[in-house]
């Protein structure tokens, strides 16, 4: 069960409700509002005596203070910089793959998932007619390769064969052929899944990312989390919103926070990450939670906490 679960929230994430607006958004309110519900599912009490230390002008101006039953927390949130050229690559994703993945759609088999990698903002820049010639190029080529690939598990890209080039197309791809779980009329799902890559090796572009988390980790958040820590014995809980699922995955969030903070003495006692890259449905995950790291929560699956709508959640913060 929890394996359809994550297949359908993965399947989710790449289809449905793209962010389109020129300026990313980020959800500090609602972010925080959503972990509280993790810590009163966990502790089995509720959120009370909210502060909003900004308000007072206190020394450590975290985004809120609260108890949750017995325990005092203190919660900070920021967000996580998208990648450049993410903006445009949303804005584009619905024009020019929709068609294809709807001329495959209809012909994935029951069972099964297709999906296709290729280069983000691959087709920037190209006229019209160039679009459309890589559109029925690409279709034709997966509608005639998925059914002679290897039937694999669930996300299994272990000994791939090799991108290959595809003439009206201008850049090489990768296609896989997976086994579902997923039913036909899961809300969002569709039979083939476009993977954008980014330009760069594994390793740079976990190199920019973990910058990118650095900058997010700043000594000012972590020093104000510390004050705290050490005036009040609370708990410190730190919050990185993702908008960016094209690259930004969690488990390479994970790698990087815990590289950018396994030197920090004043590291938060919790973690986590909250992906809004979607408007129909965010994902709570732990990246670290005392000792525990994402990687040691729920073993070999992803440790998702908590799904929401945007509607349910409010605003803890005021903001």
């Amino acid at each position: 069960m929890l394996h359809f679960r994550l297949q359908l929230a993965h399947a989710l994430l790449f289809h449905h409700g793209w962010h389109t607006s020129g300026r990313m958004q980020f959800n500090e309110g609602k972010a925080c509002d959503a972990v509280l519900r993790h810590l009163e599912a966990r502790e089995r009490a509720e959120r009370s005596n909210v502060r909003w230390p900004e308000e007072e002008h206190h020394a450590g101006p975290v985004e809120l203070v609260c108890n949750v039953g017995r325990a005092l927390y203190a919660i900070e949130h920021t967000g996580i910089e998208p990648f450049e050229g993410l903006i445009q690559l949303n804005q584009e994703a619905e024009r020019v793959f929709g068609p294809i993945e709807a001329a495959i759609g209809a012909v994935v088999p029951n069972g099964e998932v297709w999906e296709l990698s290729l280069p983000s903002l691959g087709l920037q820049g190209r006229s019209g007619r160039e679009v459309r010639q890589a559109q029925e190029a690409l279709t034709d080529f997966i509608k005639n390769t998925a059914p002679t690939l290897q039937l694999r598990p669930y996300a299994d890209c272990r000994n791939s064969p090799p991108p290959v080039n595809i003439t009206n197309v201008p850049f090489p791809v990768s296609l896989h052929r997976f086994r579902s779980e997923v039913p036909n009329t899961a809300p969002g799902f569709k039979r083939l899944m476009i993977r954008h890559d980014v330009a760069g090796d594994r390793a740079a572009r976990q190199a920019q990312l973990q910058n990118r988390v650095e900058r997010a980790c700043s000594t000012k958040r972590f020093d104000k989390l510390a004050v705290w820590k050490k005036q009040a014995g609370a708990r410190t809980v730190l919050i990185l919103e993702n908008p960016d699922i094209f690259i930004t995955a969690a488990a390479n969030v994970a790698d990087a926070y815990l590289a950018v903070t396994a030197s920090r003495s004043n590291r938060p006692d919790e973690a986590y990450l909250f992906d809004t890259s979607n408007t129909t449905v965010w994902f709570l995950l732990p990246l670290q939670i005392g000792e525990e790291t994402y990687f040691d929560i729920n073993g070999d699956m992803q440790p998702l906490l908590g799904t929401f709508t945007p509607s349910e959640l409010v605003s803890a913060t005021k903001r």
